[in-house]
């Protein structure tokens, strides 16, 4: 029997394709002398059924209500075509089901991909453990549709009791051949949202992402004002006084109108430090879950190490019913002493790119509707798309940022973090325009006119501070082309350990003139690297307590104009054991500079 994983990481084309369906199973009829007492309560009767109005309802899932088949993960147990019973789960937990005592279940929903060609008997379940009994199953009659929810209102209802409550684990099982089981590809999946069954094991598969699994719920003992925080991203280090923002994913659990505002907490010991009200863009709906920007908090009256929480304390101007899970710490550095931060944004490009122009336009857009252009260092690295003359190898090295099979162009880097660690990647809403295939921290850059959230992380990035403060002192040689670089900084956190630093030195050219995909034989390419005078990755530094020093000296040899150049400096998180690569998303870079090269 073969496992077999597909991770599909297709872009650049439309990605709804053609909708196909195989047959439905039949459905199998219970023997009343004989079938019922082998199905464990609690279950209802139809006549108890038909009193539930399910027009107030709770849905419950891990998953993105959007399908995105360019970040689907998908599984199975064949690659040709003998078919096998292909069983997946998620599993949700006692204090959840607790707060939906007495309640239904009266619909299932699932998505299958269309990587079979052969399935049928569609039967949904809900069992104590994945190897136990099923307490509640219904099997599916209708038509199975692929890359979209497949909505069964099932019979009868299964009824939550929170009498006997614990964790349930809610499952289908397919007949079918090939990889149909569809996850949503998170990168941060949750640990409870990927079961799979491998021949006669049930394992945890993270690589699915959160599996494409609905439980809707209906009944007289409905929660009417319910939310959960799932995940935070706050900047790891806050000066007082001065602003920042953080990334906050909220689930709307039980709103029937939609989710219009949060109001948002960050507190230390009980003591709240900070308060912000937000207007979320659009509803969210039942079920569905959304990064919203908590902008400009400010705290005051702390300094030091601490673990700040996060807690929505009240959603659409009213008390949430249940607070159980409406809070999430993170630990955080306070200081005075932390400076303003400049930004190095990565730019993949590439001349025979033909999308790539307007997503330069949408970088510009950006830094100008932010009053930001002093916030950024720009930097562009021909790679990613397809090789060209302005290619180096360093920039070539720099693609295992993506953390994937597939690259692409046009996109970007914000100091090399992952954005997909605050939730904020795969949809297309009006919350989260970024599709992204990437696991590592490269954003695909909208080169369309959906770029808010884009602006969002620009905002986000630009307001957090540096712990870390260095001065660059460099002189560059016109008559032999000598560049030499002196580097020397401290580290201004407890929480950084400067044996982890990193410095990274480039040279890179404006004002070069060329063709371009999309734009014709003049134009203007900038921010072009051309040199790197350590690795992409950044180099070690010499290391006094939490001073360091970093000096180097090269020929910049080439065809270049240096009037045109300019010196970029970054010092970045040490990737661990600096060996590629032992975690992508841990190589923040934490300050940047840009000069002329020529003074």
């Amino acid at each position: 029997m073969k496992f077999k994983h597909i991770a599909l990481a297709i872009f650049g084309m439309a990605m709804l394709g053609l909708i196909t369906s195989c047959n439905g199973g039949t459905k199998t009829e219970l023997d009343p002398e004989t079938d019922v007492d082998n199905i464990l309560p609690p279950r209802t009767d139809n006549a108890d059924d038909a009193a539930i109005d399910t027009t107030k309802q709770v849905v419950m899932q891990y998953s993105k209500d959007e399908i995105s088949t360019v970040l689907m993960s998908t599984v199975g147990l064949s690659e040709g075509s003998e078919l096998y019973d292909l069983s997946a789960a998620v599993k949700f937990s006692k204090r959840d089901l607790d707060a939906l005592d007495g309640n239904r279940v009266f619909k299932m929903a699932v998505v299958l991909a269309d990587k079979t060609d052969n399935c049928s008997n569609l039967r949904f379940w809900i069992r104590k453990d994945l190897n136990g009994e099923d307490l509640w199953s219904y099997s599916y009659t209708g038509e199975i549709k692929f890359n979209e929810w497949t909505e069964v209102v099932v019979s009868p209802y299964y009824k939550i009791s929170k009498e006997n409550s614990s964790d349930l684990y809610f499952g289908y099982t397919v007949n079918a051949n090939r990889t149909p089981v569809a996850g949503d590809g998170s990168v941060l999946p949750d640990e409870n949202a990927s079961y799979f069954l491998d021949g006669d094991n049930w394992i945890s598969y993270p690589t699915l992402g959160n599996l494409y699994i609905k439980a809707f719920v209906a009944g007289n003992n409905m929660p009417s004002n319910d939310v959960a925080l799932e995940r935070v991203y706050s900047p790891q280090f806050i000066k007082p006084g001065t602003g920042f923002n953080a990334l906050l994913t909220v689930r709307n659990k039980a709103i029937n109108e939609g989710l219009s505002s949060v109001d948002v907490l960050a507190k230390s010991d009980d003591v709240v430090l900070a308060s912000h009200h937000v207007d979320l863009p659009e509803p969210l709906e039942v079920g569905e879950s959304a990064v919203i920007f908590v902008e400009d908090l400010v705290l005051n009256g702390k300094e030091g190490a601490v673990d700040l929480t996060y807690k929505i304390s009240k959603v659409n101007n009213v008390d949430d019913e249940n607070y159980d899970d409406n809070s999430l710490s993170v630990k955080v550095d306070i200081s005075s002493s932390f400076v303003k931060r400049k930004v190095l944004l990565e730019n993949f490009t590439g001349v025979a790119c033909s999308n790539c122009p307007a997503g330069h336009n949408n970088i510009e857009k950006a830094l100008t509707e932010l009053n930001a252009h002093d916030d950024f260092v720009w930097l562009c690295h021909h790679s990613g798309y397809s090789a060209d003359e302005y290619t180096i190898g360093q920039s070539d090295s720099a693609t295992v940022f993506y953390d994937a099979d597939l690259t692409f162009a046009p996109a970007v880097m914000l100091d090399r973090v992952c954005y997909g660690e605050a939730g904020g990647l795969g949809s297309s809403s009006a919350y989260d325009p970024i599709p992204n295939p990437s696991t590592g921290p490269v954003l695909n850059l909208p080169y369309h006119v959906q770029y808010g959230t884009f602006n969002g992380y620009m905002d986000f990035a630009r307001k957090s501070v540096s712990p870390v403060q260095f001065d660059v002192d460099y002189y560059f040689n016109p008559n032999n082309n000598n560049l030499n670089v002196n580097v020397e900084g401290a580290v201004l956190s407890d929480l950084l350990d400067a044996d982890n630093i990193a410095v990274g030195i480039a040279v890179m050219e404006d004002g070069i003139e060329g063709y371009q995909a999309g734009a014709g034989n003049n134009y203007v390419h900038n921010a072009v690297i051309r040199d790197c005078l350590t690795s992409v990755f950044g180099t070690s530094a010499e290391v006094t307590g939490k001073s360091f020093f970093y000096s180097k000296s090269k020929v910049i040899s080439g065809n270049y104009v240096p009037e045109n150049m300019k010196i970029v400096v970054w010092v970045a998180n040490k990737p661990k054991g600096f060996s590629l690569w032992n975690d992508f998303n841990d190589v923040y870079v934490y300050q940047a500079y840009v000069a002329p090269l020529v003074k």
